[in-house]
Parts: C-alpha cells; sequence; structure tokens
C-alpha cells in the first residue's frame, strides 16, 4: 500500500526541512513531492538539500522536487532528488508508458506531475540518484575557494562529466569509477632514461618483423660432404652456436618488452577522512551581549486607555426663594392714611419684611360705628432661604406711633437648594480606580500584540505611569466626578525560530569553513546538535554541529601520483602511498599476477580510483 502513496510537502524556512528530515522515517508514502517556497526570502543551501537526500535514501523515499518559480528545484535534481516535476491541480492524467504519473493525496484534490521526458532509457536524462548509488557515503559539497559564505560549490565526477557540463554540482568519484591518465609520462626518480623507453617502443613496434622470421620456412641445408680440413670445422661449429644462441636472443626481448609493456595497475583510494566540528554560541543583541551569532530585537509598544466615574459624595447648602405673605395693618386715625410700598415691617425673630405694594388705610370713626380704618398689604422677607418664613401672628408691630400691623397667615416660601460636590476623596478615589485598570489592561493589550511565535527579551518590559485626567476638579460642584487615563507599555521582542534558523544555518557555514577548500562533508554525517541554553537573563544558547570531512583528491594529484609510481616495486609504491597525507587506505592491484610484482612502466597502463568503500587490503 505505502509504495503507490504520495505525500506532499512545502518547505518555506530551513527548520521546516529539518523537521522533514526527522520525519521521513514514519513518512508512510514511497515518493514524497517537495515544494520550495522561497516567498519569506529563504534558499535551501546545497548542505541543507544533500542533508534532506541523504535522510530519504536511508529511508527508502524517492524525492521529487516541485518545479516551480525558483531554481531551488533544478539543484535539488543535481544534488540527488530522483526528478523534477510540474505539479498541478488539473485532474491526473492516464499513465501511459511512464510519462505521466498521477499522485493522490488524502487531503487534497487529485493533482497530477509531469516529469522530464519521462523515459527512463533515456540516457541524456540526468538520473543523479544512480550517480550516488554506487558509492558508500553521499558526499556533499565543498565550498570553492574565495567564495561567499554560504555557497558551494562541488567536484564533478567524471562518470557525469560530459552529460551535465552546466551542472556545478557532483557527487565525489565511485568505487567504480576509473581514472586513466591520457599523458604518457615518466618520473624524475626512473632510473631509465626517455631514450631507452623510445628504443623499447620502436622495438615493440618492429615485433611483426621477429614474429615473421621466426614463422617463415626453414630452408634444408645442403648436403656438403666434410672436409677433413680444419676450417671447415671452426666454420660447422660458428653455424651450430649461431643456431642455438638466436632463438634465446628473440626469447629474451620477447620477455623483456613484456615486462615494460603487458602489467596493468589499479590503484584504488580511500580519502582521509576526519571528524570536523563547529560551535558558536548565539542569542538576542543587547548592549551587554557577546555572541558568536546576535539576532538584534524588534521593539513593540503598546499604548492602553481607561475610563471611570464616581458619584459626587460632597455637598452644599444654598438657600433659595423668598418668603412671601401679607399683613393687617390697623389706622387708628380719624382720617385715610396711605402707607407705600417698601415701609420695613420689623419682626420679632430679626428678620425685616417689607410691603410688596402702596396701601390706603380708611380713617377710624371712634364716635360713631367705634371701629379702627385698616388695609391689607403683601408683604416679603428681606432674606432669601427658609428664614424668611414664619408662623401666623408673628410679625407683629407698631408703625411710629400709631399704626398697627400682623400677618393673619403664615408667611413661607423660602427654601435651601442641596448641590453635590467633587471632594478630594473623590477625586483620590477616581484615579485610583482608573490606574488599576490601566494596569491590568495594559499588559495583556500589549501581548496581543506581540506577533505569534515571538517572545518578549528579559529585562526590556517597560510600562510607564499612568497619565490621568479628572474632571471637575476638587469643589466644584456636579453629580458624578470623571477619570480617564493612559498608560504606555514598551518591550523588545524576538523570534526565537528565526534565531535558531539564522544560528543553524551559520553553524553549517562554519563547519564547511572548518572542513577547509580541499575536503567535502559527508551529509550522512552531518549532526546538528539541540541548542542547549545559557546561564544568564539574556536569551542565549550554544549549538553544535559535528561532520565527517573527506580529502578531495584532484585529477591533478591523482596524475600527479600515477607519474610517481610509475616503474616502482610494490614495496615502493607502499611506501610512497603509507606517507601520501590524503591517503587512509589503499589497494594496489597489478595484472598479470605472473610477471614481476612491479607497477607498469608506462603511466598509461596506471589507473587510480577514488572510493569510500573499504579495501580488502589497507595499510
Amino acid at each position: 500500500m505505502a509504495e503507490h502513496q504520495t505525500i506532499h510537502y512545502e518547505l518555506a524556512r530551513s527548520v521546516d526541512l529539518r523537521q522533514l528530515v526527522n520525519d521521513l522515517p514514519e513518512v508512510e508514502a514511497s515518493t514524497v513531492v517537495v515544494a520550495f517556497d522561497e516567498s519569506l526570502g529563504w534558499t535551501a543551501t546545497d548542505l541543507e538539500l544533500s542533508r534532506l537526500v541523504a535522510a530519504a535514501r536511508n529511508a527508502g523515499k524517492r524525492l521529487i522536487a516541485e518545479h516551480g518559480a525558483n531554481a531551488t528545484a533544478n539543484r535539488a535534481v543535481l544534488l540527488g532528488f530522483n526528478d523534477s516535476a510540474v505539479v498541478s491541480d488539473e485532474p491526473a492524467a492516464p499513465i501511459q508508458q511512464q510519462d505521466t504519473r498521477s499522485i493522490t493525496t488524502s487531503d487534497q484534490p487529485t493533482r497530477a506531475i509531469w516529469t522530464g521526458s519521462g523515459n527512463e532509457d533515456d540516457t541524456s536524462v540526468i538520473q543523479p540518484a544512480d550517480r550516488f548509488s554506487s558509492t558508500a557515503n553521499l558526499a556533499t559539497y565543498r565550498p570553492a575557494e574565495n567564495t561567499v559564505a554560504g555557497s558551494w560549490s562541488a567536484e564533478r565526477s567524471e562518470s557525469a562529466a560530459d552529460e551535465t557540463k552546466a551542472a556545478p554540482l557532483v557527487t565525489p568519484v565511485s568505487r567504480s569509477s576509473t581514472v586513466v591518465s591520457k599523458q604518457v609520462a615518466t618520473t624524475s626518480g626512473s632510473q631509465r632514461s626517455r631514450a631507452s623507453v623510445a628504443a623499447i617502443g620502436r622495438a615493440l613496434n618492429s615485433t611483426e618483423i621477429g614474429r615473421a622470421s621466426a614463422e617463415a620456412p626453414k630452408e634444408e641445408p645442403a648436403v656438403v660432404e666434410p672436409t677433413p680440413t680444419r676450417t671447415n670445422g671452426r666454420r660447422r661449429n660458428a653455424k651450430i652456436a649461431a643456431a642455438v644462441i638466436a632463438p634465446l636472443v628473440v626469447i629474451g626481448v620477447v620477455a623483456a618488452l613484456a615486462v615494460y609493456m603487458l602489467p596493468n595497475a589499479t590503484v584504488t583510494l580511500v580519502p582521509r577522512e576526519d571528524s570536523v566540528s563547529s560551535t558558536l554560541t548565539y542569542g538576542v543583541a543587547t548592549a551587554n551581549s557577546s555572541f558568536d551569532i546576535e539576532l538584534d530585537p524588534a521593539p513593540l509598544s503598546s499604548t492602553s486607555t481607561a475610563e471611570t466615574t464616581r458619584e459626587a459624595t460632597g455637598e452644599r447648602f444654598e438657600p433659595v426663594g423668598t418668603a412671601t405673605g401679607t399683613v393687617q395693618i390697623t389706622n387708628p386715625l380719624t382720617h385715610e392714611v396711605t402707607i407705600p410700598a417698601g415701609t420695613e415691617l420689623p419682626a420679632a425673630n430679626g428678620v425685616t419684611y417689607y410691603t410688596a405694594d402702596d396701601v390706603r388705610l380708611s380713617a377710624a370713626d371712634p364716635y360713631g360705628s367705634m371701629t379702627f380704618g385698616s388695609g391689607t398689604v403683601g408683604v416679603y422677607a428681606g432674606i432669601i432661604g427658609p428664614d424668611g418664613n414664619i408662623e401666623a401672628g408673628s410679625l407683629t408691630g407698631q408703625l411710629g406711633n400709631e399704626m398697627f400691623y400682623t400677618n393673619p397667615e403664615a408667611i413661607g416660601g423660602g427654601r435651601m437648594e442641596r448641590y453635590s460636590v467633587i471632594t478630594g476623596d473623590d477625586i483620590t478615589a477616581a484615579r485610583e480606580e482608573v490606574a488599576n485598570q490601566l494596569v491590568s489592561i495594559a499588559r495583556e493589550e500589549f501581548e496581543s500584540q506581540v506577533p505569534e511565535g515571538h517572545e518578549i527579551v528579559p529585562g526590556t518590559l517597560e510600562i510607564s505611569d499612568p497619565e490621568i485626567q479628572v474632571d471637575p476638579s476638587e469643589s466644584q460642584d456636579g453629580q458624578e466626578v470623571t477619570a480617564n487615563g493612559e498608560i504606555t507599555v514598551r518591550a523588545e521582542i524576538y523570534d526565537p525560530d528565526e534565531l535558531h534558523e539564522v544560528a543553524s544555518s551559520e553553524a553549517d557555514r562554519q563547519l564547511v569553513r572548518h572542513g577547509g577548500s580541499e575536503r567535502i562533508l559527508l551529509a550522512e554525517t552531518v549532526d546538528l546538535k539541540e541548542p542547549t541554553e545559557l546561564d544568564g537573563d539574556i536569551p542565549g544558547f550554544e549549538i553544535n554541529v559535528q561532520a565527517v570531512a573527506r580529502t578531495v583528491i584532484s585529477e591533478g594529484e591523482r596524475q600527479q601520483l600515477i607519474d610517481q609510481l610509475v616503474g616502482l616495486s610494490r614495496e615502493e609504491a607502499e611506501a610512497l602511498l603509507d606517507e601520501h597525507p590524503k591517503v587512509d587506505r589503499y589497494q594496489i592491484e597489478i595484472e598479470p599476477d605472473w610477471l614481476p610484482d612491479r607497477l607498469p612502466e608506462f603511466a598509461n597502463n596506471i589507473s587510480i580510483q577514488v572510493s569510500s568503500s573499504e579495501p580488502t587490503a589497507s595499510r
């Protein structure tokens, strides 16, 4: 079931890629389609892509790079992805001899993937996975000298050089690769001169003549009667000796040529491997920080407001209204009298009342009807408020020595009015209530504005003193007091994921720099440790990344080594390889094995292979 399933991933940051590397062993699908989203400014490095390739190979997964608007998909294929594809949301096309492949995910509509030419037998199609398959360890790529940090280059293997001339990255030479020198070179340490070698070559070219002579039919010697002379005997002995010695000379020449021309040697080298590591500290940049990698925090501020209203607890009273009523004035005189308006009428309570209008009093009739003259007039109190109110009969007196007055009814209408007043306690209470509200909501509102995933840098949170205004002010009339205020919260924030991502990327770059320009890192050995938190008030961490670095034996070095091996005995060749700084183990095979145990006299007969596999014989 798993071999027919496909799952789709979108990677937008380094942390996404590392998570996929960790999740690959648990993925049930056999094919993993990876899309690289560069909208956030992230571009996967060659080391990260190689690490993903190594994880997929270990998990037995097929990697497909979704071909989009960026060039990462092309690099991914060159670094070991099985293929690149254009992914569409259109219905999947029918499968036609591997030209079109349909991919179905459990949570997405059917998607179609069209790959390259689709012809598995087409030798023009680059198959990076095949190039890596014969190498025991997948190698990442070493940086070229004088390159910008974070860029990567690689040494091209001969097996793919012709078909991928534009590709900058290629796997190391595999165990089955053979490097053959195209030039005949002699070593400076050889005891043979160039003239001797040339003579041997000419002798080899002339072997046809010798072979023709050997195969020519022999003529029967003429029968000559021997003479008894001594001279004829010596001639006969010379001929016999020549007949015996000539074949021996030919055999010696042929044997000497065989020693020079027949041997072929294959030298398999395993480059030296060393452990390299990179450790760095990183954290948030502050005035007192001293990390290797520092991330500048971002400032953030938030202003909160609050308002409260309280009833005024103070009061004051003010007299309002004038007491009014009527008085009756008696005239004992025998003639009419007019009392003008505004005439003062003193009362026993000390309040003076005033007549509101003119009033005419009739004359008294002491001899006839025996009555006094009288009149009624309205009066009002000379003060405002309830103090001018008096009961009936309370306003009595005499005007001069003649007129009498009294109030037959109560005089009233004066009163006291109550007004609310803002007190100092009211203002203090309103201020405290607003301040408490601001403190309780300010941090909550500030934290709500912190972007998801970000954290506040410890020690940077500042809460300003609340600014509060109260209206009305103390001692002013009012039914209620209103207080409003604002408070500002400031802090610096950072993204821990971004901090770890920057640090891990820099750790990778430092690891590559530590590896040097003449070594490559083996992707399967790269081990990025979990960061450990450093002690201190400032967020700080330490991260370590380790890997195995393999020395690169260049084509020029291989050719130089071939030149040095020409004509050496096995013991001399082993001594030379033992001292080579880039060779860890080696194996020398000389064929045919019945010849003397020496390396060939010609560089063309010596080939050097570079392999990561264990040789059968090692030093």
